[in-house]
């Protein structure tokens, strides 16, 4: 359904990283004749950093980076798609807090903080739904962010926890 969407926009470099029930995936995509590009994480039981990093030499230019397990609205696809900002989330901003959620603060439209259960003192704060965009430069960015963390051994968190790490240099907004 996503590939569909992002196909429907004329976005046809996708890579796909798998892992659980990988098979199946891949199975469902070739039912459906998707062209893309499926790569194999066999250690994704330990942290989704380790996803992102199956699929390093793929973060270059302007990337999107969809979480695989989100069910949305085309509409969104198309706002992103036409969207001018360079490099953004797409928030929530009315759902209700909770410990759980990973939630980014803004100030001055420009993402400064990012956690579970984020609270208050922000311009804006909302629920990080699942979408990054972000330019050749935020790319290249991440790769650094990327690299430098998994070579120092960090393999068990979620990648949405090294991006942080961008917001002293790369501008992001919502």
């Amino acid at each position: 359904r996503t590939i569909k969407f992002l196909n429907g926009f004329r976005i046809k470099d996708i890579v796909v990283v798998v892992g659980y029930k990988s098979r199946e995936i891949i199975d469902e995509l070739k039912r459906h004749r998707l062209k893309v590009k499926v790569v194999l994480n066999e250690n994704f039981t330990e942290g989704s950093i380790l996803s992102l990093w199956k699929v390093y030499p793929e973060l270059k230019n302007e990337i999107l980076i969809i979480d695989g397990d989100l069910y949305f609205q085309k509409e969104l696809i198309e706002r992103i798609a036409k969207s001018k900002k360079r490099n953004f989330f797409l928030i929530d901003a009315k759902v209700k807090q909770d410990n759980e959620a990973v939630r980014v603060g803004f100030k001055n439209n420009r993402a400064v903080a990012l956690a579970r259960g984020l609270k208050g003192g922000y311009c804006v704060l909302g629920e990080w739904a699942g979408f990054l965009k972000l330019s050749s430069s935020g790319s290249k960015k991440l790769r650094q962010v990327l690299k430098s963390e998994v070579s120092s051994g960090e393999r068990k968190i979620g990648y949405e926890f090294i991006v942080p790490q961008l917001f002293k240099d790369i501008a992001i907004s919502y």
